[in-house]
């Protein structure tokens, strides 16, 4: 067996035969196999980025603010949260007359300042709550939630609460 394989091996027409022979199965695993696997995952990208497409205009509606990223290091502006808590709740389709709060003194350390806030929101859904408190969390990163106490509202419907937030923002 070892005796003809190398016959085989050393015969140029096998050479004659093997190289066209592999010549022509190229282009026809391009055609059957690779085209395929490329358009899909060619029209599997383009479904991904229109859906991407979407969820970026939806995040430019609800924030037009986050266009301006880029500038943040060189806008100074002040946090407040008068400022921050209705920006929000506009947002949220919160009513500013169901909003009050009240902030503390801004408490400078060697560390870094802090200040606190008491937000009360009342007539609130638990749904717009988190929405409200997610949105506030990713809008200012130096911003914590300490606290969160939600009360059922009486002689309204199941889902009306009053909620009490306290806040931190590290300076």
């Amino acid at each position: 067996m070892g005796f003809i394989m190398r016959d085989i091996l050393r015969n140029p027409v096998f050479y004659y035969l093997l190289i066209p022979a592999l010549i022509a199965v190229w282009p026809a695993m391009l055609w059957f196999t690779y085209l395929p696997k490329a358009q899909a995952a060619q029209e599997k990208e383009v479904t991904q980025y229109k859906e991407a497409e979407k969820k970026i205009e939806e995040i430019l509606i609800l924030d037009p603010d986050r266009v301006i990223i880029a500038n943040v290091g060189k806008d100074n502006k002040e946090f407040s949260y008068a400022e921050a808590i209705y920006e929000i709740a506009r947002a949220c389709d919160i009513p500013a007359s169901n909003c009050s709060h009240s902030t503390g003194a801004v408490i400078k350390s060697k560390e870094r300042n802090k200040q606190t806030a008491r937000i009360t929101i009342t007539g609130i859904s638990i749904v717009k709550i988190s929405r409200f408190i997610s949105m506030m969390k990713l809008r200012w990163k130096n911003l914590q939630c300490t606290s969160l106490t939600l009360t059922p509202e009486k002689g309204s419907s199941p889902d009306k609460w009053k909620a009490d937030i306290k806040f931190v923002y590290y300076y």
